[in-house]
Formats: structure tokens, sequence, C-alpha cells
């Protein structure tokens, strides 16, 4: 007996391959699996989603997107329930950071997915919208354009260093005992820095230059 696949309107077959390879990515990772198993997954045939993807690259595409775009809706979230600049953009760090451990499958199909995004150009435009979440509130701390662009992007490696690293294990693996309450230390020490880290920077441009001015 043939199994009878499900059948969806126009539209839900999208909606229900995406929820198939997510959940394939949750068991199997983002390259251990085909479009044909997608399918399967979602209980259509295998010819039906070449309605809509060209590829599994064109799935993971529609992946990345979404996280894209749920990634931003949650750091604007996060920044709206802020006070100050400053706390709004701690707010977005940790929410950067948070999306990653309630999304791993999203946030694994964004960054580790290996899949060539170049021909794509949509998936460069709702990255920065995310991204620009955080940029808008630097901006409004730092007095200069370039010093809210560095900000910025420092908050933003950061939030994306720690949760790669949180994701892998890495942080769990030297022994530390509250991930977020780390997370948030870091992030305190680039937007609320000590004396103490000021006059080590200054010290170290004075270091940095001393050669050259014996020359």
């Amino acid at each position: 007996m043939v199994k009878k696949t499900k059948s969806y309107h126009h539209g839900d077959l999208k909606a229900a391959m995406i929820e198939a390879a997510l959940q394939l990515v949750r068991e199997k990772g983002p390259r251990g699996f085909t479009l044909n198993e997608a399918s399967r997954t979602a209980g259509v045939s295998v010819s039906a989603p070449y309605n809509h993807f060209k590829d599994k690259d064109a799935l993971l595409i529609e992946i990345v997107l979404l996280g894209n775009r749920t990634l931003e809706a949650e750091l604007q979230t996060a920044a709206d329930t802020a006070n100050s600049p400053v706390d709004k953009l701690l707010a977005v760090y940790l929410a950067y950071v948070s999306f990653a451990e309630r999304h791993s499958d999203l946030f694994t199909v964004m960054f580790q997915s290996g899949i060539d995004k170049t021909p794509y150009p949509e998936v460069q435009t709702s990255a920065v919208k995310a991204y620009e979440v955080a940029a808008r509130l630097a901006a409004q701390i730092e007095t200069s354009e370039a010093s809210a662009r560095s900000l910025a992007l420092a908050i933003w490696t950061m939030a994306h260093g720690f949760a790669t690293l949180s994701l892998e294990g890495a942080i769990a693996n030297v022994g530390v005992p509250n991930s977020r309450n780390l997370a948030e230390a870091l992030v305190h020490r680039v937007l609320h820095p000590s004396p103490f880290d000021s006059a080590t920077a200054r010290s170290g441009s004075r270091r940095a230059v001393k050669p050259e001015a014996r020359r």
C-alpha cells in the first residue's frame, strides 16, 4: 500500500518544509539530510517541494531568512524593555545570546551550514536589519560615527562569539557556573570601562608609539 501524503493548501507546503527541515537539523545537523528526506518528514511527495525550492540550499536559505527576522524582532523587543541606551544595548547583547540558546536550530543554519549566501542578497539585507538594532543604540551612546561603529561591532562580535562557544559546550567545559552572569560581566566591561581599563589602554598606546618616537 502506498502511503498517502498530506494535502496542503498553497503556501502551507513552504512552512511545512521549513518545519521538517528544522526537525532534521536538530537530529542530524544542517548538512546531514536531503531535500527528499525533508519531504518525507513533512509528509509530502518528494517532487512537491520543487515548486518552492530548487534544491536543499534554497530551503536552508529560507531558514536563514526566518532566523534573521526572528533575531531582529527579539533584539528589538529586548531593547524596548530597557531604559537608557546603555541598558538597551546590554539587553540586546543578552537577547542575542538567549536567541542562540533557545533557537539553536535556527542559529546553526544561519552560521554553521556552510551555504554560499552570495547568490541571495536578501540574506545580507535581513542580517543587516538585525545588526542595525545594535548600531542605532551605539549611535546614541558614542559621540562620533566611527566610535559608534566600533562599539556596535564589539558588542555584536562578543555576543556572537559567546553564543557560539556556549552552544559548542566550551563555556561549560571551562567550569563557568553561570554563563549568563559571565556574558553580562563581559559586556559591562565594554559599556562601563573602569578607570583602570582606561589607564591601561592609554598606557599601552603610549608604549606602542615609543619605538617610533625613538627613530
